[in-house]
C-alpha cells in the first residue's frame, strides 16, 4: 500500500515551475474532449511557468496561492524520498459581483488525485477565507468538467451558470458558492 505524507505551505517563486507542469498536465487529462483542441494545444508549461512566477512575485494582501509538497510512501519503508509539489490551490478576492472570496484554482498532479491532497488544500483555503473575515468562496467549473462533483462534496452549492469564452468558443460554467 503506498501512503501520501504531505505538507501545505505558501508557495515560493521557485515553485512556479511545478505549478506550470501540474497545471498544464491537469488540464490535458481533465479537458480533453470537453474543449477544443486548438485550446489545448496552445499549453505551455514554459509560459505557464512565467504566469505563475508573475503572479507569486506581485501577490496581493489579499491573494494566495498554497502549495501541497507531498512525500511517497509505500508500505515498510520510511519516507525518504524528497518532496515534490503535489498540487495548488490559488484564490483571493471574487472577480464576481455578490462573493466575497473565489477560488481560482485548484489541480492535483493526477497521480496523487483521490488521496486527500485536494481536500486538505481546500479547507487551508477557507481557513484564510475565514481568515481574511470572508463570509462566501465561490468557485468556477466549466458545467462538462466531470470533476466538479469535488466541489459538491465538499458543501459548495450551486449559485448560477455562467458563460466562459477560451480561444474564440464559449463555454458554461457553473458557479458554486460556500458560506464561511
Amino acid at each position: 500500500m503506498t501512503h501520501i505524507a504531505h505538507t501545505i505551505r505558501l508557495a515560493r517563486v521557485e515553485d512556479a515551475a511545478e505549478i506550470a507542469r501540474i497545471n498544464v498536465q491537469t488540464w490535458l487529462k481533465t479537458y480533453h474532449g470537453l474543449i477544443d483542441q486548438a485550446a489545448l494545444d496552445t499549453l505551455s508549461i514554459d509560459k505557464r511557468r512565467d504566469f505563475w512566477a508573475k503572479v507569486i512575485t506581485e501577490r496581493r494582501a489579499q491573494n494566495s496561492i498554497f502549495v501541497c509538497e507531498a512525500r511517497e510512501n509505500k508500505e515498510g519503508t520510511d519516507y525518504t524520498l524528497a518532496p515534490t509539489l503535489a498540487a495548488y490551490i490559488s484564490g483571493g478576492l471574487s472577480r464576481l459581483s455578490g462573493f466575497d472570496a473565489e477560488v481560482y484554482a485548484l489541480y492535483c498532479d493526477p497521480a496523487v488525485q483521490a488521496q486527500g491532497v485536494g481536500t486538505a488544500l481546500l479547507m487551508t483555503f477557507f481557513g484564510y477565507a475565514k481568515e481574511q473575515e470572508w463570509k462566501t468562496v465561490c468557485v468556477r467549473v466549466l458545467s462538462a468538467n466531470p470533476y466538479k462533483k469535488f466541489y459538491y462534496k465538499h458543501g459548495a452549492e450551486f449559485a448560477h451558470y455562467m458563460s466562459e469564452r477560451i480561444l474564440e468558443k464559449d463555454y458554461q460554467e457553473e458557479v458554486a458558492v460556500w458560506r464561511m
